[in-house]
């Protein structure tokens, strides 16, 4: 869980300036000028007569009053959320300088939209992160909301089981997908190993199966394989019966991997994964989930 006092971290210049200045700091979020920074620090309960000098100290005193007041990841999520970004995008569309250059932001899908937000989430942290390294700290975007943690640890993804479906597992594909472009192949790593146990989780409390949830991968796949009777047992082709036991296998292996490897664990034995591995082992991981949610679905339609 984050320490929200970690949040003064961003109250350095350069990442304050990252917040208000848009392009005349190299940062993907929009231009604030003085009044839309006093607005900004109004609509999350700051005091409008306490503000007073520069931009920068304005925002600066913005950060340190919501965390005071506990709703400094509240200010942060809505900064980097689609409201907020709503004119950043429209420019960089307009402008050419996007994915969608090619269709004017007025004609933008809703997903299309989110996948911009996406990207500028993505390209805001890489910049904040560049100056978080000195603290040994990191921000990510995990659920929806902002948190800042050890540069060598991970986030735990929780997420609420009936929202997990094919869909659920393409999101989080893409999400990896951006990863590899960022070269953050820990990251990918761990991502591969939560498409499995939240597939697993999920189905096993669509049919209300009692289970500890300690975190035990392998405890979770066996319920669930028993859940859709897809334990091996001595009627079925031998070679089907070796299919299975190699699913299994590779699902230990991607659980392995993720615990020698993945950005969750500080060591510094880790092993190093390379681009095409990582690429690899997360796509295993989805067509994996995707598989085990299909036989679900089709049990549950019989």
């Amino acid at each position: 869980m984050t320490n929200i006092k970690e949040f003064k971290l961003l109250t350095q210049r350069d990442i304050i300036d990252l917040f208000i200045d848009g392009s005349d700091s190299g940062s993907p979020l929009p231009y604030l000028s003085g009044s839309k920074i006093v607005s900004l620090g109004v609509k999350f309960g700051c005091s409008e007569k306490g503000f007073g000098g520069s931009r920068w100290q304005i925002m600066t005193e913005i950060i340190h009053n919501t965390i005071e007041n506990g709703l400094i990841i509240d200010l942060i999520t809505y900064m980097l959320g689609s409201i907020h970004l709503k004119e950043s995008i429209k420019d960089q569309v307009d402008k050419g300088v996007s994915s969608f250059e090619m269709k004017p932001s007025s004609l933008l899908t809703v997903t299309e939209m989110e996948l911009k937000c996406q990207e500028i989430q993505n390209q805001f942290l890489i910049l904040v992160n560049d100056h978080l390294k000195y603290s040994h700290k990191k921000m990510v975007w995990t659920g929806g909301k902002v948190s800042i943690i050890g540069i060598n640890t991970s986030p735990e993804v929780r997420v609420d089981p009936k929202n997990i479906d094919i869909a659920y597992v393409q999101k989080i594909l893409h999400r990896a997908q951006n990863d590899l472009i960022d070269k953050d192949f820990e990251s990918v790593i761990t991502k591969s190993r939560t498409i499995l146990e939240q597939t697993f989780i999920q189905i096993l409390s669509d049919n209300n199966i009692e289970f500890k949830e300690n975190g035990d991968i392998k405890q979770y796949r066996n319920r669930m394989i028993e859940t859709l009777n897809m334990r091996p047992n001595s009627e079925w082709p031998k070679r089907v019966k070796e299919f299975v036991s190699k699913l299994n296998g590779l699902v230990d292996s991607i659980a392995q991997i993720r615990n020698d490897s993945s950005d969750s664990h500080g060591s510094t034995r880790r092993v190093k994964i390379k681009e095409a591995e990582a690429e690899l082992i997360i796509n295993s991981a989805a067509n994996l989930a995707i598989y085990y949610l299909k036989v679900h679905d089709r049990q549950v339609s019989k």
